[in-house]
């Protein structure tokens, strides 16, 4: 099992990894194109959510694609405070294809019935 925190907080470590094409479509379909707009949507959503992790519980590799199984969680700010209220864990997968010499394309999905 893997969780990510922390580091996984790290927006140019992240940028670093992706194609400069890369698209990040979301779990509930939004997507976002391209390096920049990735760089500006991940610190948005880490202001957002400033202890957003993600556990991943199983990985299946297959030629340029990973597929990771597990949760995710976080609390919602609210005027910049975190309010145990406002935390969820819910289930989720990612996608991810490498291509273009990084992640070309990071999907995610959710089970936003199932948050806790």
């Amino acid at each position: 099992m893997v969780r990510c925190s922390g580091s996984f907080h790290d927006v140019d470590g992240m940028w670093a990894l992706m194609a400069g094409n890369h698209l990040f479509i979301d779990g509930l379909g939004n997507s976002v194109t391209g390096l920049e707009a990735m760089r500006k949507a991940w610190q948005a959503y880490f202001a957002m959510v400033p202890d957003y992790w993600i556990r991943v519980e199983r990985q299946i590799y297959q030629d340029s694609v990973v597929a990771m199984f597990g949760k995710a969680g976080g609390t919602l700010a609210s005027d910049g405070r975190l309010d145990r209220a406002n935390q969820w864990e819910i289930p989720a997968a990612w996608q991810a294809i490498v291509s273009g010499g990084g992640v070309g394309r990071f999907s995610q999905i959710t089970n936003l019935s199932g948050r806790s």
